[in-house]
């Protein structure tokens, strides 16, 4: 690829923080550079309308006063949208200045994609012998000329002169083949129309790329952010295969809205049960699972059991679900050797004495009375620890809230959403049918385990929104 044809926007921004779903841009300047020729720059301070931190005052300089009366974002969005269209996106640390100056447009309604270059990674890829690759040490390194630093300007300059320096002191075809192994650049599929792309909402759901209209789907993903989850898996160099088949054979991306991330979660593990797309992986369904439970011996030795999975009792505990006993098998040997477990005491091996393990210093000696059985016990309890299935933890329905709706989940299983009084005592007169699925555990787990907003219906039986 020849970049020497290519637009590049060098871009440094000043911000009051890190945040850039809640921090404002204080300082913006843009530098196009093509054919090696600076052709354009663009420099404003920004008011953004809150103030600016005491320790952004001292890091940039830039105080209260000097941002009043300057225009806020909005004032600057279209023109700085229209400088940056159809330009590679260049900056040290480029994520951070991307993902602001995105945040901001989509504030004031506009959409802000581009292909991305990272000077930081690719300092890292043309100085491997040097450690540090702040913007800093690239302008001492470089002797660049740069009269104060931690303004948008200055430092956007520094940008520039360091891509001068690299023109000058590598070989083209070197430097390119660089470049382009940095550039997180955007395709558009051969088979999608650009606006396809274009209005994906921007909120939480779940979208599906399929190879024809109403066709096959090939994929379902689930995102906070639906169209900028999309255009991520056509940005970049394509090195994940799914992508790469992706790009070359989805025709038509639908996407279907939810009031938020649980439900996106939920709708996503369903779908792929249902239509089991071609390129996912995980989450589908198994014909046979496998439940691991805990068992005390006489002796007061625990053991662990394996049987086919028939029904999760909520009242009970177990150690895990596997999709085959070579699955737990596996596991259990890693984890032998993870915490130093008992191959006799877990049933991996038959011996009279010790277990060969002990022999070989790889466990503690419970076999033969060298360790207290107590202390056997807790270690097997915490190696499984990570794959527990824990009893249902509430005396009841549970409530998870969700926006303006509520999820009903009983015994670790989702029974129904719930919009309003009505459907809750509908719901409440009603008699489920009660199926477990492993996925939806684990999603259930992690948001009544977490701090969302629910309600135990023993406490609680009215609807609020």
């Amino acid at each position: 690829m020849n970049f020497n044809e290519k637009r590049f926007a060098f871009v440094d921004i000043e911000t009051t923080g890190p945040n850039s779903k809640k921090d404002k841009v204080i300082d913006v300047s843009v530098k196009i550079v093509e054919n090696n020729q600076l052709i354009s720059s663009y420099e404003s301070l920004v008011n953004p309308q809150r103030y600016i931190p005491s320790f952004i005052q001292n890091f940039t300089g830039i105080k209260p006063e000097m941002v009043e009366g300057k225009p806020v974002f909005k004032d600057i969005a279209e023109d700085l949208y229209n400088i940056l269209d159809g330009c590679i996106f260049v900056a040290h640390n480029v994520r951070f200045d991307y993902n602001f100056l995105k945040a901001e447009f989509e504030r004031v309604g506009i959409s802000f994609n581009a292909s991305k270059l990272c000077t930081v990674k690719l300092s890292r890829n043309l100085f491997p012998e040097h450690k540090r690759h702040n913007l800093d040490s690239v302008i001492e390194r470089c002797n660049l000329k740069i009269d104060i630093r931690h303004r948008a300007e200055a430092d956007c300059l520094a940008l520039v002169q360091f891509w001068d320096y690299l023109h000058e002191n590598f070989e083209t075809d070197y430097l390119f083949k660089a470049i382009a192994q940095q550039l997180d650049f955007i395709r558009t599929p051969l088979n999608v129309e650009k606006a396809m792309i274009e209005n994906l909402p921007q909120g939480c759901g779940v979208y599906v790329m399929s190879s024809s209209k109403n066709g096959f789907p090939l994929y379902i993903g689930k995102s906070t952010n639906i169209k900028e989850r999309v255009m991520q898996h056509f940005t970049g160099g394509l090195k994940s295969k799914k992508d790469m088949q992706i790009l070359k054979q989805v025709e038509d991306i639908s996407a279907i809205e939810t009031p938020g991330e649980f439900s996106a979660l939920m709708l996503e593990a369903s779908m792929i049960r249902q239509h089991k797309p071609l390129l996912n992986k995980r989450l589908r369904d198994y014909k046979q699972l496998y439940k691991a439970e805990l068992s005390k011996c006489k002796n007061g030795i625990f053991s662990v059991e394996v049987k086919e999975f028939d029904f999760i009792d909520p009242n009970k505990s177990y150690l895990g679900l596997f999709r085959t006993k070579k699955d737990f098998n596996k596991l259990l040997l890693r984890l032998a050797k993870d915490f130093d477990l008992c191959h006799k005491l877990l049933g991996i091996e038959k011996a009279k004495d010790s277990c060969f393990n002990y022999n070989l210093e790889k466990c503690k000696g419970a076999c033969i009375g060298k360790e207290k059985i107590q202390e056997h016990n807790k270690r097997l309890l915490k190696a499984f620890k990570k794959y527990e299935i824990q009893k249902w933890p509430f005396d009841g329905m549970v409530l998870l809230k969700e926006g303006n709706v509520s999820h009903l989940i009983h015994n670790w299983c989702y029974l129904k959403k719930v919009e309003n009084q009505s459907d809750l005592d509908d719901c409440l007169n009603t008699s489920f049918e009660y199926n477990f699925n492993y996925d939806d555990y684990l999603i259930m787990k992690k948001f009544l385990n977490g701090n969302y907003n629910y309600d135990v219906l023993s406490n609680a039986n009215s609807f609020e929104e």
